[in-house]
């Protein structure tokens, strides 16, 4: 999936969208490769990981939607008869897994920051960045909110394009 987000730079936007949702694709075929053997630090960063781009890739429903339904059912399904293990070691690791894969989606977001699991939803998971901003995670579905919402950030592909930086950030 990686060498994906290389290949769609030159790429026209109808391009772009195809390839996500290859990528969503593969995210989620990697997270029920990996849901099979024992849960360690490592598979759980991946799972989280791949759980949260596949929700944020900023697809429409009309490419591959309903295969990639179908997947999102299947790792939704099997990540929740495999959850102790799982939580246990996202709640259990002074939040890295949890800062690394909000990182994915809000490239401004802090490095580090101090997780707490939601008493409301077991996998669900907030803290509070230095400017007062919530960030909530959902480990389950991938579902990220900024003060209870989505974010509303263009993906890094068109805010580090230079004409994007020359008409909105220069000055």
């Amino acid at each position: 999936a990686k060498e994906y987000d290389h290949k769609m730079k030159n790429d026209s936007l109808e391009q772009q969208l195809t390839l996500r949702s290859k990528q969503a694709i593969f995210y989620r075929t990697a997270i029920l490769c990996v849901t099979h053997g024992e849960v360690d630090k490592a598979i759980a960063e991946i799972i989280l990981t791949c759980t949260v781009k596949a929700k944020n890739m900023f697809l429409r429903d009309s490419d591959d939607y309903e295969e990639r339904e179908l997947l999102r059912e299947l790792c939704e399904y099997t990540l929740s008869n495999r959850l102790c293990p799982y939580l246990t070691i996202v709640s259990n690791n002074d939040g890295n897994i949890l800062s690394k894969a909000l990182k994915t989606v809000i490239a401004s977001a802090p490095e580090s920051l101090h997780w707490k699991q939601e008493k409301a939803s077991c996998v669900s998971f907030s803290t509070y960045g230095s400017a007062g901003e919530c960030y909530t995670i959902n480990t389950l579905t991938g579902v990220v909110l900024v003060n209870g919402l989505p974010p509303k950030q263009l993906p890094l592909s068109i805010t580090e394009d230079s004409l994007y930086q020359k008409n909105f950030w220069e000055k």
